[in-house]
C-alpha cells in the first residue's frame, strides 16, 4: 500500500474508533472532559511498545521491524511528555 492510501486507512481507523468509542465513553465534549489528553497518548505510546516486545516474544524474526517501531513509538513519547507538561500548565492556569 502506498502512503496516502495507508494515510487514509489511518485516519478512517481513527474515526471508526471514535465511533466505536461512543458506546463506551459517550460523546467528547471538550467543555466537560477532565483527562489529561496527552497522558492518554503517552498511555498508548508505551502501549505500543508493550505490543511490540510481546510480538518479538511471539515472532522473533520481527526483532529488527519491532525495534524499529519502537524508536518511533520513544520519539512519540518524548514529544507527548513535551505537550503534557504544556497542558498541564494550560489547565493550572484556566486555560
Amino acid at each position: 500500500m502506498d502512503r496516502k492510501a495507508l494515510l487514509k486507512d489511518f485516519v478512517a481507523e481513527g474515526v471508526r474508533r471514535e465511533f466505536a468509542g461512543l458506546v463506551n465513553y459517550g460523546r467528547f465534549d471538550p467543555q466537560t472532559d477532565t483527562r489529561t489528553l496527552s497522558r492518554e497518548a503517552i498511555d498508548e505510546a508505551v502501549d505500543i511498545l508493550n505490543y511490540c516486545r510481546f510480538l518479538v516474544r511471539k515472532h522473533p524474526q520481527f526483532r529488527e521491524k519491532a525495534t524499529s517501531v519502537m524508536r518511533l513509538a520513544f520519539a512519540a513519547y518524548v514529544e507527548l511528555r513535551k505537550l503534557e507538561r504544556d497542558e498541564l500548565q494550560l489547565t493550572s492556569t484556566g486555560g
